[in-house]
């Protein structure tokens, strides 16, 4: 085990051990960069919901692009993150409408980004007819 993982305390060890193959390495990436675990697994989240509403945005079928464009303006909202931290916002100020919306309903930003995730995720597998290069 890394030396900068022996220093988190027990329920951050277990958040971390949780996590995927794919997000702990992006985690420890970002504490060895200095940054907190909390800003950590924040700035994790952001660029994987970003990443995955990127891809979903590039790859949807044309079909599926209004669907995708009125779910997402259903998602939008007038929480502006004024009461998040310095860096919180920078975070915030990258999402997309799921992401700035779960934030604005949730006390602690790393379960919003979570649950924006997975709402994205629901909403693909059960209301899109997929994508445009399904896995054969």
């Amino acid at each position: 085990m890394s030396e900068i993982l022996q220093n988190l305390n027990s329920d951050e060890l277990e958040f971390y051990s949780n996590k995927s193959h794919v997000s702990k390495r992006e985690i420890l990436k970002f504490l060895n960069s200095g940054l907190s675990f909390e800003d950590s697994i924040i700035t994790e989240a952001q660029e994987s919901l970003t990443s995955y509403y990127n891809w979903i945005k590039k790859n949807i079928k044309e079909e599926d692009k209004k669907k995708f464009n009125d779910w997402d303006k259903d998602h939008e909202t007038s929480y502006k993150g004024k009461d998040l931290t310095e860096y919180q916002k920078i975070i915030f100020d990258k999402l997309p409408n799921v992401g700035k919306f779960m934030v604005g309903s949730y006390s602690r930003m790393w379960r919003a980004l979570e649950e924006a995730e997975e709402s994205l995720m629901e909403f693909v597998h059960h209301e899109l007819k997929y994508l445009i290069n399904p896995i054969q």
